[in-house]
């Protein structure tokens, strides 16, 4: 893809989020059945991370099976990351999960966590938002460079026809 086009997606998706995040986090409060049947099915622990997490569904839905690991949630917007950030208990809880501003875009984003520290990763309704096979092979490879040894690596992308 040419870089300005893509440039030109970024900064469109960005603009949206800035102006409709909070619009569309409230219609975003449960997680989708098939994300949830594929958490379901793996350790209710370990080291979590959830690349593109918008409005931290993932990690409520995490909470209400009583998780006991560590849970990070990148996202770009600061406005989805207010939300996800909301209604949680002091640190000292149970679960405190972690949010945190990353832009899954730029180069390196994945220097900035542990190598091979993460059992799990996450990538939900996300790739489809970076334009262009190279941004996507990126956070592909980011992401493997995170995941541990036999971890696993979950994602889904939106069915634009169904």
């Amino acid at each position: 893809m040419n870089p300005a086009t893509a440039q030109q997606l970024i900064d469109l998706n960005r603009r949206f989020y800035q102006a409709f995040g909070g619009a569309f986090a409230a219609t975003r409060r449960r997680l989708q059945p098939g994300a949830a049947r594929a958490i379901a099915c793996r350790p209710n622990c370990g080291n979590w991370l959830d690349l593109g997490c918008g409005s931290g569904e993932v990690a409520r839905h995490l909470a209400k099976l009583g998780f006991s690991g560590s849970y990070t949630g990148l996202d770009f917007s600061p406005t989805l990351l207010e939300e996800a950030r909301q209604g949680w208990p002091s640190p000292s809880g149970a679960f405190s999960p972690n949010f945190r501003l990353a832009d899954l875009t730029a180069p390196g984003w994945a220097e900035r966590l542990p190598p091979a520290g993460f059992d799990v990763i996450l990538c939900l309704a996300a790739l489809h938002h970076l334009p262009g096979r190279e941004l996507r092979l990126a956070l592909l490879r980011g992401a493997r460079a995170l995941l541990k040894t036999g971890g696993v690596f979950i994602h889904s992308e939106w069915q634009f026809q169904h």
